[in-house]
C-alpha cells in the first residue's frame, strides 16, 4: 500500500565525505496541504489518476531547490542543490512516511546545482545520481547499516558532455538512459560507455523504468512549453527502448486540481510497482513549496483525497480567529491558498467556502 503521512521531528546524521558527521534536530512537520493516504482502490483504472496527494518536500529538506529523487532499498532519496536556502548540496534519505533517516553531503563536482535525477541497481546495492557534463555519482548502500557507505562510493564520468538530468536504469536490457532538454535519449552500458541514441520530444527532468511494460517514462514539459504560472504544461510521457521512440501515452502532472501550487516546474521521477500496479512518482518544484505526488500508470487508482483540515491556515492544528486573519491576508494579497472554491479568482464565494470549511472543523 502506498501512502503519504506527516513527518515527525527527527535527529539527522549529516555525513560529509566518509567520516565526519554532524547531528542536528530538524523540524519536518508538513503543513498545507495536509498529507494523506494514497490507496489503491478497485474500480478505477484510468491512466493518470492521482493517487498520492502532493507531499511538501521543501519543509522536509529545508530547501526549495529539490531536483531529483529515487525510491530504492525501502527509502526515498531526495537531492537538493542548496543554492536557494541552505547553501549546501545535500542528499536526503527518508523512510516511506517521509521521516528523515539521514542526510549526506553530495559527492559531486557540480559547481552549483549538484545531483539531478537518480536511479538504482538494487541487486548491486548501488544508487546513482547524474549531474553536469556526464557526471554520475555511484553510491554504495550498506544493507547492514541501512546507510550509504561514502568511503566506497565514487564519481564516474559517462561518455557524454550533456547534463545527466533525467536518468534511469533498464534491468531488462542492462543499460542506462539519460536525457537533457533536447530530443535525444543517450543510451549507456553499465560502465557508462555511450552505445546508442533514441528520440523523445519531451524536455526532461526525470526518468523512470516501468517493469510492467519494459518502457521508460520521462517527466518534463510538452514541446514548446516551459514552466510558469499558466500551468498545466508538465507531463510524463512514455518512451519505448525497443523502437527508440515515444509510444503516444502521456499524462499532465501539474498538481491535480490543487490551486495551492503556482509555477510548477518538473523535477525527477521514479516508478514503484505496488500490489502489481505501476505508480509514477513525480517531484515538482512549485510555489509555495516543492512536492512529490503519485499517478496511476496502470491498474487501479483512486482520486487524490487531501482530507486534513483545509481551514487551518496557520497550521497549528486548531481553528481560531488567527485562521480567519490568515485567510483575510492571503485573500488581500490574492494568494492561491485563498482561492477556496478553486475557480481561479478571488470572490465572495471564497469567503463562503472558507466559512464552510471552518464550520466543519478539524477531523
Amino acid at each position: 500500500m502506498y501512502r503519504f503521512a506527516s513527518t515527525t521531528v527527527a535527529t539527522l546524521a549529516l555525513v560529509a565525505g566518509s567520516t565526519a558527521a554532524l547531528a542536528q534536530d530538524t523540524e519536518g512537520d508538513m503543513n498545507r496541504p495536509t498529507l494523506s493516504k494514497s490507496a489503491l482502490l478497485p474500480g478505477v483504472d484510468e491512466l493518470g489518476d492521482t493517487i498520492g496527494c502532493p507531499t511538501d518536500i521543501s519543509t522536509l529538506t529545508g530547501d526549495t531547490g529539490n531536483l531529483g529523487f529515487e525510491f530504492a532499498f525501502g527509502y526515498y532519496w531526495i537531492t537538493h542543490n542548496g543554492e536557494f536556502v541552505t547553501g549546501t548540496q545535500v542528499l536526503v534519505q527518508t523512510d516511506e512516511d517521509f521521516n528523515i533517516v539521514a542526510e549526506y553531503f553530495q559527492l559531486t563536482n557540480s559547481p552549483s546545482w549538484g545531483h539531478r535525477d537518480g536511479t538504482s541497481i538494487e541487486s548491486e546495492n548501488r544508487l546513482f545520481f547524474g549531474a553536469e557534463d556526464g557526471e554520475v555519482t555511484e553510491y554504495v548502500f550498506d544493507p547492514s547499516t541501512q546507510r550509504l557507505d561514502l568511503s566506497a562510493s565514487q564519481i564516474l564520468q559517462f561518455d557524454t558532455a550533456d547534463t545527466v538530468r533525467a536518468f534511469t536504469w533498464d534491468p531488462n536490457l542492462e543499460q542506462f538512459y539519460s536525457k537533457d532538454f533536447g530530443g535525444t535519449v543517450n543510451i549507456f552500458d553499465r560502465n557508462g560507455a555511450l552505445i546508442n541514441f533514441g528520440s523523445a520530444d519531451i524536455s526532461s527532468y526525470g526518468a523512470a523504468y516501468d517493469p510492467a511494460t519494459e518502457t521508460v517514462w520521462f517527466h518534463g514539459y510538452r514541446v514548446g512549453e516551459g514552466g510558469g504560472s499558466d500551468a498545466p504544461k508538465t507531463r510524463i510521457a512514455e518512451w519505448d527502448p525497443a523502437s527508440g521512440s515515444m509510444t503516444g501515452r502521456s499524462v499532465d502532472t501539474d498538481p491535480a486540481g490543487d490551486t495551492t501550487f503556482i509555477g510548477y516546474i518538473a523535477g525527477g521521477m521514479d516508478i514503484e510497482v505496488i500490489d502489481g500496479n505501476s505508480v509514477a512518482l513525480t517531484l515538482g518544484q512549485g510555489d509555495p513549496f516543492d512536492y512529490i505526488q503519485a499517478f496511476a500508470i496502470d491498474g487501479d487508482g483512486a482520486p487524490c483525497d487531501p482530507g486534513g483540515c483545509p481551514a487551518d491556515l496557520d497550521g497549528d492544528g486548531v481553528l481560531t480567529i488567527f485562521d480567519f486573519l490568515a485567510f483575510q491576508t492571503a485573500f488581500d494579497n490574492m494568494e492561491a491558498v485563498a482561492d477556496f472554491d478553486g475557480d481561479g479568482s478571488f470572490t465572495i464565494f471564497d469567503f463562503l467556502a472558507f466559512q464552510t470549511a471552518f464550520d466543519a472543523g478539524c477531523p
